[in-house]
């Protein structure tokens, strides 16, 4: 949800809302479908063998400390991976949390030339059609945690300064 508070000192502050015209990007990318639907944006992935993303227009300074979160919900129960991402001002480094509908998730590091798993897990399975809450913190201390429906995933040590966020989307198959 977008605050109508002023960004706290050391916070990364973004203007985001799928209501906003220009906010989040339409249209096929190559790596991505993207549309709004009954007030979801909905993505569909071609198959590429590392997360493509989709960003969020945003406004605001750069800063280590963020939570972003999403309600996410899969239409099909393929081989596909949805999260959050967020990314340094170079776009050279991201941290990503992915969701599966099998309930497997990672929290990695996709750097310049590099892609790392910070931790993986196995969470119940997610049913196609169930709406989930999808969390990804920086705490501006050095770690990131990840989040699912309320509870911990997992937390590592990892940050970066924040500039942009955004929706990330991995399928090995097409029509994810």
């Amino acid at each position: 949800p977008v605050s109508t508070d002023p960004p706290a000192d050391a916070s990364t502050w973004f203007a985001d809302g799928f209501e906003v015209e220009g906010a989040w990007p339409v249209g096929d990318d190559g790596l991505t479908s993207a549309a709004y639907d009954g007030g979801w944006y909905r993505l569909q992935a071609h198959p590429t063998d590392l997360p493509a993303y989709r960003w969020a227009a945003n406004e605001g300074t750069v800063g280590s400390i963020l939570t972003v979160e999403a309600h996410v919900s899969f239409e099909t129960a393929g081989s596909m991976a949805v999260g959050l991402v967020v990314a340094d001002a170079l776009d050279q480094n991201r941290l990503i949390v992915l969701l599966e509908p099998g309930g497997e998730w990672a929290l990695a590091r996709d750097d310049f030339e590099s892609f790392a798993t910070l931790a993986v897990g196995q969470a119940d399975p997610v049913e196609v059609g169930t709406v989930h809450l999808l969390r990804l913190s920086l705490d501006g201390a050095g770690s990131t945690s990840a989040w699912l429906d309320g509870r911990e995933l997992a937390t590592a040590a990892a940050d970066l300064e924040v500039a942009r966020f955004g929706v990330a989307l991995w399928s090995v198959d097409e029509g994810g």
